[in-house]
């Protein structure tokens, strides 16, 4: 028997933790984006992606506001200023043509609560490679319900939503 079969209660435990989480993490966000409860970050994600897709990439004028020349040096902000040099995400590029295909700061966040719950079912899959069912699918659903996982994806969109799908695939 496979590793995620569904025959499995256990596996369909993570996948109920999973759908739960997204839903709920869905109607959050959303909320809270239609709402105007987004913040500076939303903004910036948004610009960042709609600059690739325009071919200018990482380029932010809302980032180069918050950047040490103009904080500290009393610089003016520019359009052109490269957020690279600010926050090194070169790996935003993967998540660019689904932005192209709907750019919007929706599609950041619905790709925020989707990576997350996607690193969650990884999760499994690696937890699974070295524990039983039940104990890979309370790990699971101790993911799901981790402040440390809650809040950042309840928030705005960050380049750090991706860093636990990274994570647990590469294991």
């Amino acid at each position: 028997m496979g590793v995620t079969s569904l025959k499995n209660p256990w596996f369909r435990v993570a996948i109920a933790a999973a759908m739960v989480f997204f839903l709920v993490s869905l109607t959050i966000t959303l909320h809270r984006y239609y709402t105007f409860y987004a913040s500076y970050d939303q903004g910036i994600f948004n610009q960042v992606f709609w600059n690739n897709s325009q071919g200018r990439f990482f380029q932010s004028s809302l980032s180069s506001a918050l950047s040490t020349n103009v904080v500290h040096q009393g610089e003016f902000p520019t359009v052109f200023y490269q957020r690279l040099g600010q926050h090194f995400t070169p790996a935003l590029l993967f998540w660019l043509p689904i932005y192209s295909l709907f750019p919007s700061p929706v599609t950041l966040t619905v790709l925020q609560v989707i990576l997350v719950t996607a690193a969650g079912l990884v999760l499994y899959v690696l937890a699974r490679q070295h524990l039983d069912s039940p104990l890979a699918a309370l790990i699971t659903l101790s993911f799901y319900c981790a402040n440390a996982v809650l809040g950042p994806t309840w928030a705005n969109f960050h380049d750090i939503c991706q860093i636990p799908l990274f994570t647990f695939t590469l294991l």
